[in-house]
């Protein structure tokens, strides 16, 4: 019996409205938060791309929150070391946080 783990993704649009209404120059800037929860796998990297690239279509800074993923596989965790350039891991599991620290040297290791 195979059971299959289920992903989601959660799109978030702050946009640094103050409470007034008007937008405010000292409140952070617009950004896109990505939530995502689940299993993250292998099978799972081509909706998240998709969740990614649609985000990037808004033109702002992208957060990616994996505070509710329950499990990651390595090819997942290699897919997130290279799309890190321009998107901010936040609320990060220890486990994941730890495993992409150690994956990256590896990865600048073999590379230098």
């Amino acid at each position: 019996m195979t059971v299959r783990q289920n992903l989601w993704v959660v799109l978030i649009v702050a946009l640094g409205v103050a409470a007034d209404g008007v937008l405010a120059q000292a409140l952070e800037k617009p950004k896109i938060t990505l939530a995502v929860g689940g299993t993250l796998n292998a099978a799972a990297i081509a909706d998240l791309d998709r969740a990614i690239d649609g985000a990037r279509q808004l033109q702002q800074p992208i957060v990616l929150d994996l505070s509710e993923v329950a499990l990651i596989d390595r090819p997942t965790l290699k897919y997130l070391i290279d799309v890190k350039h321009d998107i901010r891991l936040v609320v990060c599991p220890d486990y994941v946080e730890h495993w992409l620290d150690r994956e990256s040297a590896r990865a600048q290791a073999c590379e230098g």
